[in-house]
C-alpha cells in the first residue's frame, strides 16, 4: 500500500534514483543531481524552509513536499504550494505531482493527489487548482479522478500545447 511521507534522509538512495529518471526525462525541477548528491541533507533542510516559508527564491511561496512511497522506494513527489502567485495562478497551481516512469499507470498519481487534499485543506486552500498540458492523459485523468472540474485552456509561452487549468474543492476536507 503506497503512503504519503515528509521527505527524510532514510530514503535518500530511491529519492536520487528518482531524480535521476526525472532528470534524464527532462522533467526535473530542481537543483541538478550532482548538487543533490553532494550535501543531501542541505537539500532537506532546504525543502523543510520552503515549507515553513523560510530562504524562498524570488517569486516563491511557502510549499510543502511529500514523497510518495511503496514498497519502502520513493516512486514519486508531490507538492503543495500554499498560496498562488500571478505566475503560479496561471501555469503550476497549487499542486504539482510527479510518478517516477517505470511506476505510471498503477494509480500513485491519483492515490497521491487524494491523499494530499486534507492537507492542502489545512493549510487553508479552499479550492486548490492544478494545471497540466492538454496532451497529458496522464494527469488528466488524475485530476479528473479527483474531482478536478476544469476551469478553461491556456497558452503556455514556454511550449506549443495549451495547458488546462482545474479546480478541486476542498470544503470536504475541512
Amino acid at each position: 500500500m503506497p503512503k504519503l511521507i515528509l521527505p527524510t534522509s532514510h530514503f535518500k538512495t530511491s529519492f536520487l534514483e528518482m531524480v535521476d529518471e526525472f532528470f534524464a526525462e527532462k522533467t526535473w525541477y530542481g537543483p541538478g543531481p550532482d548538487v543533490i548528491r553532494k550535501n543531501f541533507d542541505a537539500y532537506l533542510k532546504t525543502l523543510r524552509g520552503f515549507a515553513e516559508g523560510k530562504n524562498l527564491p524570488e517569486g516563491w511561496v511557502p510549499a510543502t513536499e511529500f514523497w510518495v512511497l511503496l514498497h519502502q522506494e520513493v516512486v514519486g513527489r508531490i507538492m503543495v504550494r500554499h498560496r498562488l502567485s500571478p505566475k503560479l495562478e496561471k501555469l503550476g497551481g497549487h499542486i504539482g505531482y510527479e510518478i517516477r516512469p517505470p511506476f505510471r499507470q498503477r494509480g500513485l498519481g491519483v492515490f497521491a493527489l487524494a491523499a494530499v487534499l486534507p492537507y492542502a485543506a489545512r493549510v487553508k486552500i479552499s479550492r486548490a487548482l492544478l494545471t497540466c498540458s492538454d496532451d497529458n492523459t496522464g494527469s488528466i485523468r488524475i485530476i479528473e479522478k479527483c474531482g478536478g472540474i476544469l476551469q478553461d485552456k491556456i497558452q503556455n509561452p514556454e511550449r506549443q500545447v495549451l495547458t488546462r487549468r482545474y479546480w478541486i474543492d476542498l470544503a470536504p476536507f475541512k
